[in-house]
């Protein structure tokens, strides 16, 4: 397990253990380096070819906790132009050289400023792959967000907190094995905080409905492409 993976799971057992969703305080190096919808230092990639190519299908609703108020929902097939690839430098963000020289995340916007995102946390082999994160970012605020899946075998994981099942695949990108398609097999629940409050205090919901699957794309030669 890479050290930005450990990072990552320490912040949930953390979490865990007393009963929140995050330590923000007493993790704000962990927060900080991977966290939040404008990431430091991030730059963006997006496809250049083969920009209808379906990758995948998605619903979602995501909900003003305080108010219940669906703030954006959708249906659609998604394609390879939905997509946009964050490039990120770990020397910016202080990440162990361990970790490489860059970190990957993909984004789907789901409107209403609101994007999923995937970070990519490449392993050495497909059987170190032992968990991966999904996050529900804003574009236009500080946010944190941050779900753990635990990975059950090749081509199962589980929502380490609250519940939630995946069906997955592993694939092989320049870097490392990684996740590469997510199926959600039941509904699954991503929340976001707002980075300055309490870290008990959820302020929005997205659900992702159960079916919706997505193959994620990686970065090859500088160009967006399909796993």
């Amino acid at each position: 397990m890479t050290s930005n993976n450990r990072l990552q799971r320490h912040v949930y057992q953390v979490g865990r253990a007393s009963r929140t969703f995050a330590c923000m305080a007493a993790l704000s190096v962990c927060t900080a380096t991977v966290y939040g919808a404008q990431r430091l230092g991030e730059k963006k990639l997006v496809p250049t070819r083969n920009l209808d190519k379906v990758i995948g299908t998605l619903k979602w609703s995501v909900k003003e906790v305080s108010s219940g108020k669906v703030l954006s929902k959708g249906n659609k097939t998604i394609r390879l132009r939905d997509v946009v690839i964050g490039v990120q430098s770990n020397a910016v963000v202080g990440l162990p050289k361990t970790s490489g020289s860059v970190s990957y995340s993909a984004y789907i916007s789901l409107g209403g400023h609101f994007m999923l995102c995937r970070p990519e946390n490449p392993e050495s082999s497909a059987g170190a792959v032992s968990g991966f994160g999904l996050t529900l970012d804003r574009d236009d605020r500080s946010t944190f967000s941050w779900e753990w899946f635990q990975v059950d075998s090749p081509t199962r994981a589980t929502k380490l907190q609250e519940t939630g099942q995946l069906g997955i695949a592993l694939s092989k990108t320049p870097r490392g094995y990684s996740v590469s398609r997510t199926e959600f097999l039941t509904d699954v629940s991503l929340r976001t905080l707002l980075f300055s409050e309490s870290p008990d205090t959820v302020h929005w919901r997205t659900t992702i409905s159960k079916s919706s699957v997505i193959n994620w794309p990686t970065v090859r030669n500088g160009q967006v492409e399909m796993n």
